[in-house]
């Protein structure tokens, strides 16, 4: 187990690990303060690569963060670079940034309850459990936009079960809604994207938010439904797959 002090700072760590023989590994990190977790990959080594090189961006960072090694390698080299600097955003976009920097370390375990964002009109309704409507009850999904009243809505049983880069593209994605004022997925899709791989978001979280996750939480789904979604998915994939990062600089 290994310490990092990440600081809160938009970082991205780079790991050389000593592979000792094939197997399958997980790198796990999490806050050291709250146990919220930021990423668990799992790697298959064949056993033949000498020096196995693993980079882990963290747009938001913890205070300090442990990183666990299980499996047949083991870390040699740590080198940590800043992310590149921001492009331009909205005043609003900034303060919505500067939510996520509070709430996504706290997520896990942060109480229920309605959240101001300061510096922005919304405000986030935190649930325990599932995300409860007035009119139709518990709805099973990680989180929604509410145009009515202004606000986002998340579930921290959802949420617990996913990274913090995870739960911050679900929450741009919804304030893509309210920021775009479509009911609709395509604009707050591409609009949410761009947000979150500017900041530097790992590629395959934002992927696996807008193939996987979203898609998979719309209940009793007609056919055609479900094929509208999974054609948004492959070209949501694409544009993601072909989306230019800036180089870093370590």
């Amino acid at each position: 187990m290994y310490t990092i002090p990440t600081q809160g700072k938009r970082v991205i760590l780079r790991f050389g690990l000593n592979v000792h023989h094939q197997g399958n590994l997980r790198i796990r990190g999490k806050s050291a303060a709250t146990g919220c977790v930021y990423f668990d990959r799992d790697v298959s080594l064949n056993g033949n690569e000498d020096l196995l090189t693993l980079d882990f961006p963290l747009p938001i960072s913890p205070e300090k963060l442990i990183v666990e090694f299980d499996g047949p390698a083991s870390p040699e080299t740590l080198q940590t670079a800043y992310l590149p600097p921001l492009p331009g955003y909205e005043p609003v976009e900034i303060a919505f940034f500067d939510f996520l920097k509070w709430f996504l370390p706290r997520a896990c375990g942060l109480k229920a309850g309605n959240y101001n964002i300061q510096g922005t009109p919304y405000r986030l309704l935190y649930y325990a459990g599932n995300i409860i409507d007035e009119d139709e009850g518990q709805i099973k999904t990680p989180a929604r936009s509410d145009h009515w009243k202004n606000a986002l809505h998340a579930s921290r049983s959802v949420f617990k079960k996913h990274s913090a880069p995870t739960n911050g593209a679900v929450l741009l994605h919804e304030l893509g809604h309210l920021v775009t004022g479509d009911r609709e997925e395509e604009l707050p899709d591409y609009y949410s994207v761009d947000l979150a791989l500017s900041y530097g978001f790992p590629k395959s979280e934002v992927s696996f938010v807008h193939t996987k996750m979203i898609a998979d939480t719309t209940e009793d789904q007609t056919p055609e439904q479900r094929e509208a979604n999974y054609q948004r998915a492959v070209q949501i994939s694409e544009y993601i797959d072909q989306y230019e990062l800036q180089d870093v600089d370590f």
